[in-house]
């Protein structure tokens, strides 16, 4: 079983335009986690690999009925000046923000920060 703060959750594309401070969840363009638990491997270390290409785990997670929907709305935010980001989502509650071409996997996820007295 993969240990708990390797365990990829959640993988998205998602609107990043909105404020920080919002409580509302960001709007989700495209959702990968499946593609990429499975670049994760069973023990969620990349294959002992220290980086990777997340955007093979984003191509394969398009289909051809799912993929116009996807790029009319990344034409979308282009022409509208919103921005996107690659959210990854552990399982001890922590996300982080990633460069899809060069994904540093061999880096262990942040604490939760919730976990951590103030």
């Amino acid at each position: 079983m993969t240990p708990i703060d390797r365990q990829i959750m959640s993988a998205a594309i998602v609107d990043s335009s909105q404020r920080e401070d919002d409580d509302e969840d960001r709007p989700v363009m495209l959702d990968f986690t499946s593609c990429m638990q499975k670049m994760a491997g069973p023990n969620g270390d990349f294959f002992n690999r220290d980086r990777i290409d997340a955007r093979l785990a984003i191509a394969e997670s398009l289909d051809s009925t799912h993929e116009r929907g996807v790029l009319y709305t990344f034409l979308d935010h282009v022409i509208n000046g919103k921005n996107t980001a690659v959210v990854i989502g552990y399982a001890n509650g922590s996300e982080i923000t990633v460069n899809a071409r060069d994904f540093a996997c061999s880096t262990p996820p942040p604490e939760n920060i919730l976990d951590q007295p103030e």
